[in-house]
């Protein structure tokens, strides 16, 4: 009795975990499509040269149990769009820049303090996006489907009727 309750609560507990698996498998779909149509939206922006004003350095953990750490960048810049000055940011980026270097970016030119360092859509979006909508798609349907009863072997027999024709004589 202990060992049928312990499977049921096994089950239930793998089917949560992979319906959350598809679920996120969509949200990763989804994202992916929505940032490469955000790209695409900012195609006509207006391109200038923004100044780097503050790099902060930090370090991230995997979150891991090998606690591996690697140092990303958040870059603050300024630019000049009409009359005025705007600042933006990138953050968590693997290289830095140097204070006072200068690079393109995009800016609104109907809001020109929403700026952009993507000059050009990439498909990286949409790439990972089906990636992670098929890895985690994957194994949280295989998941959800170890759960489903198993189908039982028929132990009936072939039927091996045969059909009889009969002519008629007229």
């Amino acid at each position: 009795m202990i060992q049928r309750k312990q499977s049921r609560f096994i089950q239930a507990v793998l089917f949560i975990a992979g319906f959350t698996f598809v679920c996120g498998a969509v949200y990763f779909f989804v994202h992916g499509i929505q940032t490469y149509i955000q790209q695409l939206d900012q195609r006509d922006w207006a391109v200038t040269t923004a100044k780097v004003i503050y790099v902060d350095e930090r370090i991230e953990s995997s979150g891991t149990r090998s606690r591996t750490h690697h140092k990303v960048y958040d870059i603050f810049y300024q630019y000049e769009a009409g009359e005025n000055i705007y600042t933006g940011a990138i953050y968590g980026v693997n290289t830095g820049k140097d204070y006072g270097e200068t690079f393109d970016i995009k800016y609104d030119p109907d809001s020109p303090k929403d700026s952009t360092h993507y000059l050009k859509p990439t498909a990286g979006s949409i790439v990972s996006g089906i990636l992670g909508f098929l890895i985690f798609g994957l194994v949280g349907s295989f998941m959800m489907r170890s759960t489903l009863p198993k189908k039982k072997k028929s132990t009936s027999h072939k039927r091996t009727d045969k059909i009889v024709t009969k002519s008629v004589d007229k």
